[in-house]
């Protein structure tokens, strides 16, 4: 499935969707109530972007028993920026195919990658009423 531009900018739209992919930039993988323990919001709430972010194969997921994991799809996102950049720059046309698109030195392997950070400490400061 080929994302268009347009789809992926409305993704990127959204702080939350943002935050999420980059709360998963670093990490193999989070559960969902890893996620949603850095945000000051609800948990449907997340799913619902999750569930966009999925769809868009922006990030993958796989069940264990009653918890669902999410990793970040680096090299769709990747690609997708690519695209992007080109649609925009006459001189991107030089960037390598989309295969190629990530460098040895962003391909971290598996086990290179951190386990599951305290994500409460980018959690940021609940707002006071």
């Amino acid at each position: 499935m080929t994302i268009s531009c347009v789809e992926f900018c409305r993704a990127l739209a959204d702080d939350t969707r943002q935050r999420i992919l980059q709360l998963l930039m670093d990490v193999d993988e989070l559960s969902v109530s890893q996620i949603v323990a850095a945000f000051d919001v609800s948990q449907p709430t997340i799913s619902h972007h999750l569930a966009l972010l999925r769809q868009l194969d922006l990030v993958t997921s796989r069940k264990d028993g009653k918890q669902v994991y999410y990793a970040l799809n680096r090299e769709r996102v990747v690609a997708c920026c690519g695209r992007l950049i080109a649609r925009f720059d006459p001189s991107a046309s030089r960037l390598p195919p989309e295969g190629d698109l990530l460098g040895e030195d962003t391909q971290r392997s598996h086990r290179q990658r951190r386990r599951a950070p305290d994500v409460r400490r980018n959690r940021p400061a609940r707002e006071r009423g």
